[in-house]
């Protein structure tokens, strides 16, 4: 593609339209919250596997431990479940080695026999710091908890706050019910947290929850409390802020020896840290080799190095016990590596920040003035460049923010700006090939062949002139193009809305009707001008009903390339117009101008209030056979600028349409509600109109009709 860069009049007229393109992505960016989506974080999964692979991630602290229970571990207690009297027995042990701290990641919900249970109670008295867990289910809005008669919940409510520093009532995951110790257990000496970690929405565990609600009252995760206790640190004393950070403070009494602040989501979730594979954890034992060990003098020492000081994760990783999940570095992860991950993180201060609105948004503006000062040099070689190098820029500057922990919206901020460069290529485009050969191109694309014959023939239809005439105007427009297109990549995108264009002009121009303009993904006709004809009205619905249909099956073809369904709208209307060769000297633009037609734009815009394909005013409904068209009354439409409100109606198809056979009692009833209710008889309205909810429940316009009735009641 070659662009004509020689005037400067060019970069004038481009210039103000990548600003406004741009202000618009900044504007939907932040209007829809698409930043820090499902794409971008599997782009940041691949910067973590590359950071592991190349050995450039966080370095850990050596001070965790993985105690793990194996298929080898039952047989070595030659058990097919899991005794707590060997359980009791890895306790006694584990307190000779004296670790900093033991955590269970095993919920011991219900008693086993008496003695068993017991010796294992009594062996959690022996560990100084141990902490037996409680898993909740979460949600992200406010759930009311499940309370139960239990010794654990009665010291959640009595000993953890219902109110911290920093914002409250927002943000936050709530808990609906809970998995707790048993009572025998939660009755000990212990310390508790939570363990739950709902998965982000594609089912990979890249969040966790730092404090959750139960209620009104605030619940640690179970690493966190850890943590606290280490350093001293009351739980009550923290400030959380959803949306940026924890702040554990450096108090007099604690060991914390500065401020930390640890970066959360709006839900109070951090961004989990994996600090190695599961296959390269760097310290963990099997629980049988343990008690193995502490029984020997010979190794007992080298034990005593590995486990003293140091913070303890017991887990069931047997052969269906184990909780497995993905992580951004393998497909099967034993869930405890969360929590192990996470004190590691605690320990190292080693936590992910993710960019703000402000700090991405500025790097879209820098990489757009780039690519604008490339077209000020009015060099094609430069504009390419400066759009290749400033895509190439997006995911290197992402990855290395990666490295220095820091997310940056990869997928967000290239889409975007791919749009934008897309805009500047297709509006370059069209400025600069203005030429006689493209305006006859042009013109026999938009209008059919006769008008294009005639134009050819008589030059003077290009000068300066309008006339006013009775016309028809079609407007139509894709439900949710917007979302849609931010989905799709900018060279499947232009190629989609191409097709659809054109198949939607070949059917216009088929009904002797011209493309006055394409709006975006939107379309608008006229139909009965400039060449006058008096079927006008019916040409207009025949291309609308065609439209539809066609699109139907381009959604079939485009489905086998996994593309988005398309859905049209589109609004129809008559009316006196002026219409003509409309602008200046130099640039002009057959055209119509008129009240008709903003509303009949106004009419593809309403057909998102009723659930509708195609709408027409009454004044085109006056046009019409009846017996051609399916149509039933919808509302009297109240349109901005016009005094009285016009009545719209719906329009399906042809009447005499097998596949619309089943519509038909459906429009006739709902006329007769409709009328019912115009004429004051409201009694029959309401009672057809219940009659036809039970047969069409579904049924949008009646639904309607029930709405405006109880205002009658």
């Amino acid at each position: 593609m070659i662009f004509r860069l020689r005037s400067r009049s060019v970069l004038f007229k481009l210039l103000p339209g990548n600003v406004f393109v741009l202000l618009l992505l900044i504007f939907l960016l932040i209007l829809f919250d698409l930043p820090f989506n499902t794409y971008d974080h599997k782009i940041l999964d691949l910067f973590s596997r590359l950071s592991y692979e190349k050995d450039t991630g966080g370095k850990n602290s050596g001070r965790v431990v993985l105690l793990n229970i194996t298929g080898e571990t039952y047989e070595a207690f030659r058990s097919n479940y899991l005794p707590r009297t060997e359980l009791a027995g890895l306790n006694k042990k584990l307190a000779e080695l004296s670790p900093q701290a033991v955590m269970y990641d095993i919920i011991f919900a219900r008693p086993s026999d008496a003695l068993s249970d017991s010796l294992f109670a009594g062996s959690l008295n022996e560990i100084e710091n141990i902490y037996l867990p409680a898993g909740f289910s979460l949600s992200e809005g406010q759930a009311k908890f499940r309370w139960e008669e239990s010794v654990f919940l009665d010291q959640l409510r009595d000993n953890f706050p219902s109110r911290l520093l920093g914002q409250q009532k927002i943000g936050l995951m709530s808990a609906a019910w809970a998995e707790v110790q048993n009572d025998r257990f939660a009755g000990q000496n212990i310390k508790t947290g939570h363990i739950s970690a709902p998965p982000d929405a594609d089912g990979i565990y890249r969040h966790f929850p730092l404090i959750i609600k139960v209620d009104s009252i605030y619940f640690p995760a179970v690493s966190l409390a850890i943590f606290l206790d280490y350093i001293e640190v009351p739980f009550d004393s923290l400030r959380i802020v959803p949306g940026f950070y924890v702040e554990i403070p450096a108090l007099p009494e604690s060991s914390l020896e500065k401020t930390m602040r640890i970066p959360v989501d709006d839900l109070g979730r951090v961004f989990i840290p994996y600090f190695w594979k599961w296959q390269d954890t760097p310290a963990m034992i099997q629980a049988q080799n343990l008690i193995s060990m502490a029984g020997s003098e010979e190794t007992f020492g080298n034990l005593l190095d590995f486990i003293e000081g140091n913070f303890v994760f017991i887990s069931d990783i047997s052969v269906g016990a184990s909780d497995l999940g993905p992580s951004p570095l393998e497909n099967d992860l034993p869930l405890v590596s969360i929590h192990a991950n996470l004190m590691e993180a605690f320990l190292t201060g080693t936590f992910y920040h993710q960019w703000t609105a402000f700090q991405y948004l500025s790097v879209l503006f820098i990489l757009a003035v780039i690519v604008n000062i490339a077209l000020i040099f009015r060099q094609t070689f430069l504009l390419y460049s400066g759009m290749a190098l400033t895509l190439l820029a997006i995911p290197v500057l992402g990855y290395q923010q990666f490295l220095n922990n820091q997310l940056f919206p990869v997928i967000s901020v290239f889409i975007a700006f791919s749009l934008l460069i897309t805009y500047m290529i297709i509006r370059l485009q069209i400025i600069t090939l203005r030429d006689q050969a493209f305006i006859r191109e042009a013109f026999s694309k938009y209008v059919p062949p006769k008008f294009v014959d005639q134009l050819m023939e008589n030059p003077d239809l290009l000068k300066l002139r309008g006339e006013e005439r009775e016309i028809t105007i079609l407007f139509s427009d894709l439900k949710d193009f917007t979302t849609i297109s931010e989905r799709i990549k900018p060279a499947p995108l232009v190629n989609l809305i191409n097709r659809y264009l054109t198949a939607m002009t070949e059917i216009v121009i088929r009904n002797d009707g011209i493309i006055d303009k394409y709006i975006g993904d939107g379309i608008m006709a006229e139909f009965g001008t400039p060449i006058f004809y008096t079927n006008h009205a019916e040409l207009a619905i025949k291309a609308a009903i065609e439209m539809i249909a066609e699109l139907k099956k381009l959604n079939a073809l485009w489905k086998k390339d996994d593309l988005p369904e398309l859905i049209c709208r589109v609004g129809i209307n008559t009316g006196r117009v002026i219409s003509g060769n409309l602008g200046s000297d130099q640039v002009f633009d057959y055209t119509v101008l008129g009240d008709p037609v903003n509303l009949a734009a106004r009419l593809e815009g309403a057909n998102k209030m009723y659930g509708s394909d195609i709408l027409i005013s009454e004044f085109t409904y006056e046009r019409l056979n009846p017996d051609t068209f399916l149509c039933r009354k919808l509302d009297n439409l109240k349109v901005k600028g016009k005094t009285e409100p016009v009545l719209v109606y719906q329009v399906a198809g042809y009447r005499n349409d097998p596949a619309l056979k089943s519509l038909l009692p459906l429009f006739e009833v709902s006329d007769e509600i409709y009328d019912a209710f115009q004429t004051g008889k409201n009694e029959i309205a309401i009672g057809k109109l219940a009659s036809a909810l039970v047969i069409y429940p579904d049924d949008i316009q009646l639904n309607l009709l029930l709405n405006k009735s109880k205002d009658l009641l």
